[in-house]
């Protein structure tokens, strides 16, 4: 990350057989305009469409609310727009 681009750049990230660990996936927003995710495996395609059909998210996704919200704090008050990760 330190090598990175600035985070006002134009990045998009895919990712390819990203599996149902999407942290390390989301962990690109901070500096990505756009994320994409493919995954062949069924198992995985099948969890992670169960995971959008849920009227409740799980516990274990509210951390990261938390931090992306803290990263947006962070971007606006340095004068950059956090639109990205609003979308």
């Amino acid at each position: 990350m330190k090598r990175a681009p600035s985070i006002d750049a134009e990045l998009e990230t895919v990712d390819v057989g990203t599996g149902p660990n999407l942290i390390p996936f989301f962990c690109a927003l901070p500096r990505a305009r756009k994320l994409t995710a493919w995954e062949y495996a069924e198992s995985t395609v099948a969890w992670l469409q169960g995971e959008i059909r849920r009227n409740q998210v799980r516990s274990q996704w509210h951390h990261l609310g938390r931090d992306t919200r803290s990263v947006s704090a962070r971007v606006e008050a340095a004068g950059r727009s956090s639109a990205y990760l609003e979308s």
